[in-house]
């Protein structure tokens, strides 16, 4: 993780507001926790021992770390020394198609650790909790099924969340995430990967790249964040669901052409040397609508060429 600029600051006055992320040492949530802060928030975040001394480091400079150990009781004590207002809960394991030996990691990390999480938040007085979905729980448009097991746990931890609202005096709102990008991307992210074999020289195999995506620059997914924070106390259900996307689809081999044209790099792509997944998303569905005070302010276009320049 590098630094960077928090995107789009304002006055708004947020001082002495308290919020725990998690996942703040990843792409994302490294970037909610520096816009937050911009904002004048107060930021802890929860990191597991498996993170980056390098990651640490940079985080540590705008946000308390606190570690949890595996046991509800360690969260217990952050949220009692703590004693956050907010919950954005941004920290998941992620893999397209798991093996029988991700199975311990993604119920650990998506469903026993934010279990946890949602717990202890509850009990020590948090009212609003951030969390973060995924597209893919929703297949072929289908509310009850998913694409994945990773999405299929994303959902189970919904029904979870479902509960403690209906349970105690607690608002949850989730952000369905579609496809990100962005400067210095380190996953293996469709874009991340275009700009790296364009730099690198090499050649990038890929599937037909007749599917379509709908891809949202990080900048946008975080402001997406913190507006969420914004508007969760006047929210008059105790449970909101919103997307976070452009509505703007483009194909794999579309965005092949973007890049070549807005980099003027030589990109070598081999389409079709990978076959489709298992339940490939050929056309991403929109069950939800986006959070009524966000819309995305980078165009695909200017995005993209932007990465060239950082």
């Amino acid at each position: 993780m590098t630094s960077f600029r928090p995107p789009f600051c304002s006055t708004v006055n947020n001082l002495n507001k308290k919020v725990l992320v998690t996942g703040g040492t990843g792409y994302i949530g490294s970037r909610v926790i520096a816009h937050l802060r911009c904002l004048g928030w107060e930021v802890c975040t929860v990191t597991r021992n498996s993170s980056m001394p390098t990651e640490l480091r940079v985080i540590r400079q705008l946000a308390a770390v606190e570690r949890y150990d595996g046991t509800y009781e360690s969260l217990s004590k952050i949220f009692q020394n703590y004693k956050p207002d907010y919950v954005i809960h941004l920290a998941s394991f992620y893999t397209s198609e798991h093996v029988s030996a991700d199975i311990d990691h993604l119920v650990d990390s998506n469903l026993r650790f934010p279990i946890h999480l949602v717990e202890a938040a509850t009990n020590f007085g948090v009212k609003y909790f951030i969390n973060s979905g995924s597209s893919w729980q929703y297949y072929e448009g289908n509310r009850d099924s998913s694409v994945n097991l990773y999405a299929a746990m994303k959902s189970a931890f919904e029904s979870v969340l479902r509960f403690y609202v209906d349970s105690r005096d607690f608002k949850v709102l989730t952000l369905l995430l579609y496809d990100t990008y962005g400067p210095r991307d380190p996953r293996n992210k469709i874009v991340a990967s275009l700009f790296k074999a364009a730099k690198s020289g090499g050649v990038l195999e890929l599937s037909p790249g007749e599917q379509k995506i709908d891809l949202v620059h990080v900048e946008d997914v975080v402001a997406a964040f913190a507006q969420a924070a914004e508007w969760i106390p006047l929210a008059s259900d105790g449970y909101s669901k919103f997307g976070v996307f452009s509505g703007n689809l483009i194909s794999i081999r579309e965005l092949v052409d973007l890049c070549r044209d807005q980099w003027r790099d030589t990109l070598e792509v081999k389409f079709s040397s990978r076959a489709y997944r298992l339940r490939e998303v050929m056309v991403p569905s929109y069950p939800y609508a986006t959070l009524p005070s966000w819309a995305p302010r980078i165009a695909l276009p200017l995005g993209i060429r932007s990465l060239a320049i950082e």
